[in-house]
């Protein structure tokens, strides 16, 4: 294969091209590598009879790779270079290099290179035209001694250990002859179009959601049919909506997926979208409980009047209305804060209003206090109650989508 044939292989992507590249240009130093693929991150493996320098790799690889950066047929935002010493599986070091901008640079997390003892490879050189990749010319620039210029052979990797002295089969696809160090084999894939993308993260979105809402109304419904509805318990239980502590679940559930979501999609866009979308699904999925408490009260009291769901959404909106000033969910949310009972049959609508009275006149009795500001005291708790929950689920949904994006880095 001709020079000028693997430029232009290896700036469509192509993984072996950029690996015969680099074999030309580090021949004369007496460093062989190997590369391998797995979705977005290229991991560089240098082996030599001494343990390759680090310094000189990194700079050879941030040269390299920012020179091919305009790839469209390789998708890498991460590349670990690793120093193997021939016939080690372990590597002696490794360093992470992270793409910005073009470039790749170390990572936040990876501490910058130390020094290492001068090596006659000051000038590492760079994977494009103008580098000297033709056969085993030295380095330019570079003074290299006669044992150093010598060619070395291909070895392959799929022996139980990195040994540079083995021939190496020209034609076995790079996927079957790379291996991670202490890893099981891994093969290329090739990387997901822009699309693929898009529908596979916004897919993740939908499901996200989709669970997250299917466990909250499993749990609603519970809490009223079976918790709620228990001898003397079951009142004290639902005037402080325990059933709403399962929201660091839920919405941890919630968050981990819309996280997985984000690094799937476009990094450009992939966690902003995603952020806002988790915004706007915090409040929806969190008002889930009482709607699907709303909908329980509305068929009892079909049930108990005999009346059409027109007829008693209508009647029961009224109702609300003249005690909240609301109707709807709305008035139904505002009323529970307000009142602890809810009217059934047709000559509750009064009673239930006197009998939260009486129980705040018993209280305000006892504290020597004013009615009113027992029954003040008594709709704030509830709305602190549910500010707390709130808050839990905000918590558990924000931590867990800030640990479904760290995975990217794994």
């Amino acid at each position: 294969m001709t020079q000028a044939s693997l430029l232009s292989q290896a700036k469509q992507g192509d993984a072996q091209a950029i690996e015969s590249l680099m074999n030309q240009a580090l021949r004369p130093a007496g460093i062989q590598v190997r590369l391998l693929v797995f979705q977005s991150c290229l991991t560089v493996m240098a082996i030599a009879k001494t343990v390759p320098d680090r310094k000189f790799m990194v700079n050879f690889v941030q040269r390299g790779m920012g020179s091919l950066s305009s790839a469209n047929g390789l998708d890498i935002q991460q590349v670990l270079v690793q120093g193997f010493l021939q016939g080690n599986r372990t590597p002696q070091w490794q360093v992470t290099l992270v793409e910005n901008g073009g470039k790749f640079v170390l990572s936040p997390e990876e501490t910058a290179p130390q020094p290492a003892p001068p090596t006659p490879f000051q000038n590492p050189p760079e994977l494009n035209e103008t580098a000297s990749l033709q056969g085993d010319r030295p380095l330019q620039g570079s003074p290299v001694s006669s044992s150093a210029s010598r060619s070395i052979p291909k070895p392959a990797l799929d022996a139980p250990a990195l040994d540079a002295s083995e021939p190496r089969p020209k034609a076995s696809p790079i996927s079957s002859k790379l291996r991670q160090p202490q890893a099981a084999p891994a093969t290329y894939r090739k990387p997901l179009s822009p699309a693929q993308r898009w529908v596979m993260g916004i897919g993740g979105w939908i499901l996200a959601g989709a669970i997250a809402l299917g466990l909250r109304v499993i749990i609603a419904l519970l809490a009223e049919t079976q918790v709620y509805t228990l001898p003397y318990a079951g009142e004290l239980l639902q005037s402080m909506e325990v059933a709403e502590l399962l929201n660091l679940i839920i919405f941890a559930v919630l968050g981990l997926g819309m996280g997985l979501s984000a690094i799937i999609l476009p990094r450009r866009w992939g966690i902003q979208l995603s952020a806002v979308v988790l915004t706007l699904l915090v409040p929806a999925i969190f008002m889930v409980s009482p709607a699907v408490r709303h909908q329980l009260w509305l068929r009892q009291v079909s049930d108990a009047q005999q009346l059409t769901p027109a007829a008693v959404l209508e009647k029961m909106d009224q109702f609300l209305e003249s005690r909240v000033e609301e109707t709807g969910l709305l008035g139904f949310y505002v009323y529970t804060a307000k009142y602890s009972k809810l009217p059934i049959a047709a000559e509750d609508t009064n009673s239930v209003s006197a009998l939260d009275k009486q129980v705040n006149l018993t209280l305000a009795d006892a504290a020597r206090v004013p009615e009113t500001e027992v029954a003040k005291f008594l709709e704030w708790g509830t709305w602190g109650i549910r500010g707390f929950y709130f808050l839990v689920a905000t918590f558990a949904a924000v931590s867990h989508f800030r640990q479904g994006i760290s995975l990217r880095d794994l």
